[in-house]
């Protein structure tokens, strides 16, 4: 299985291009940290080098956008393993 991973820079673009607005910088240094705004939605982003699928689909929740679709596929399929597994535990 691929695990799809965005940069920093890749995640912002992707972010921006559906609508999010960085509002404030200060914060990259100080808490390293990022505000996003869509909408009435104000967001911190934690500043890290790469974010996988588990972080970008739950961001992308958050704010309500679409995520990408290779990082929307690997988060359905490992939710539907786990749901599947929680399944076999109660049967037990």
């Amino acid at each position: 299985m691929h695990i799809p991973v965005l940069s920093l820079n890749e995640f912002l673009d992707y972010l921006k291009e559906n609508g999010c607005e960085v509002i404030e910088k200060k914060y990259w240094d100080d808490f390293n940290r990022i505000m996003l705004r869509k909408g009435d939605i104000t967001f911190p982003l934690q500043c890290a080098d790469r974010y996988q699928f588990p972080i970008v689909c739950k961001t992308c929740e958050t704010l309500g956008i679409k995520a990408p679709p290779d990082h929307q596929k690997c988060y359905d399929q490992i939710r539907a393993y786990w749901k599947r597994e929680q399944k076999k535990n109660k049967k037990k």
